[in-house]
């Protein structure tokens, strides 16, 4: 009886401070710590590491970065040099001006899926 009372209690105390957040913060915080505790939960870490690695093997196995397309020719050219800053920012700035979808493209993954938040300001 008093096992079951504890348990409740608990439950209400998780569920009251799960509301309290997704009040306070919004609902984007509050899947944040849903998918942190479901990602602590014991097998779910390994579960997605074998998804992971069975999509990345499909990925690799379906794209020409597998294949020898021409064999004299290197799959990926490095430049001599690197690009400054400014430099960057401004290929960056006339990617986001083009008219095409880059989503569907998938050729600027990194800057279409980059959050603009207070981790984007140290990455410049």
């Amino acid at each position: 009886m008093m096992f079951q009372f504890i348990e409740h209690a608990v439950f209400t105390l998780v569920l009251a401070v799960l509301i309290s957040v997704y009040y306070r913060k919004g609902p984007r915080y509050f899947m944040k710590i849903i998918v942190l505790a479901v990602n602590e939960l014991p097998r779910v870490q390994t579960l997605i590491d074998q998804v992971l690695k069975k999509e990345v093997t499909s990925f690799v196995k379906s794209s020409t970065l597998a294949q020898d397309v021409v064999a004299s020719k290197p799959r990926i050219v490095l430049p001599k040099s690197a690009f400054s800053s400014d430099d960057l920012r401004v290929q960056m700035g006339n990617l986001l001006k083009r008219e095409c979808n880059t989503q569907e493209d998938g050729n600027v993954f990194a800057y279409t899926y980059t959050m603009k938040d207070e981790h984007f300001k140290l990455q410049a």
